[in-house]
């Protein structure tokens, strides 16, 4: 989390940055052409930078834009359906990573717990085989509840059991990082979403959108192009590090083993 800045301050910012002059961005009746929200270079440099927050969901599953999603209760119904839950549209994607699963929690008791490993969505829809299950028995049918998702909508590969029904079901995804206010015909100018809403605070250094930001506004102006490396160059510091601190919170990505199971054959 950061202390965040508004839109305007974003702008001021970027054509600091670009052109090392402090420019005036709040609204002006008597000014006309200044750099208020509602004016067209105010709005080409907001778009920029939702351009650059777009990039930014894309780099990685940041853990700093994980939340946990509450989905409901696992039920069976007399026809025996397969339970599917819509994704909310606030969310980017499930957490499908290492260690991640779909959580089953007794309802009386959270320290009861079954974990649904993700798998993909064609090999959710066959009945698998398991080369051995936990009793030794070879080739026997994985009955193992597992999740995947497909579209929109986080499914499992069969109905839940009697010893299922009834848990709380939840897993963590990555939220969707919510692009800038542009100013339209609609907005009262001063526009409180531009000059007052704090916005990025979520982003941990949101000068890192600042640095982006401005490398696409002086790649626009040959005027200033030969500021795109030493703006590259710091950006690029910024990135890497708000990737050392957010991988600082996981454990290293390994393979799982399991130890391999022998039965007399006669």
């Amino acid at each position: 989390m950061s202390r965040g800045l508004t839109i305007a301050e974003l702008v001021q910012q970027v054509l600091y940055a670009v052109y090392k002059i402090r420019l005036d961005v709040e609204y002006d009746a008597a000014l006309p052409q200044s750099f208020h929200a509602d004016t067209s270079k105010f709005k080409e440099i907001v778009m920029e930078a939702n351009f650059v927050l777009q990039v930014l969901q894309k780099e990685q599953d940041w853990n700093w834009l994980r939340e946990r999603w509450q989905i409901g209760v696992a039920r069976r119904d007399c026809s025996g359906h397969i339970m599917e839950f819509e994704i909310p549209r606030e969310v980017y994607k499930v957490a499908t990573g290492f260690n991640d699963s779909v959580r089953l929690h007794h309802p009386k008791d959270y320290m009861k717990f079954i974990e649904a490993p993700f798998t993909s969505p064609r090999s959710g829809n066959t009945n698998s085989v398991a080369m051995f299950d936990q009793h030794a028995r070879i080739n026997v049918a994985d009955d193992r509840l597992m999740s995947f998702v497909i579209g929109n909508v986080l499914t499992f590969n069969r109905p839940f059991y009697d010893h299922e029904v009834g848990c709380l079901i939840e897993t963590d995804v990555i939220r969707l990082i919510e692009p800038l206010h542009i100013c339209d015909s609609t907005c009262a100018q001063p526009c409180r979403k531009a000059y007052e809403c704090r916005v990025l605070t979520e982003v941990p250094d949101p000068h890192y959108v600042v640095l982006k930001t401005a490398i696409g506004r002086a790649e626009a102006d040959p005027s200033v192009a030969d500021r795109v490396q030493t703006l590259t160059d710091e950006s690029s510091k910024l990135l890497s590090a708000m990737r050392e601190n957010d991988s600082a919170k996981t454990i290293t990505d390994t393979y799982q083993t399991i130890e391999l199971g022998y039965t007399r054959v006669l």
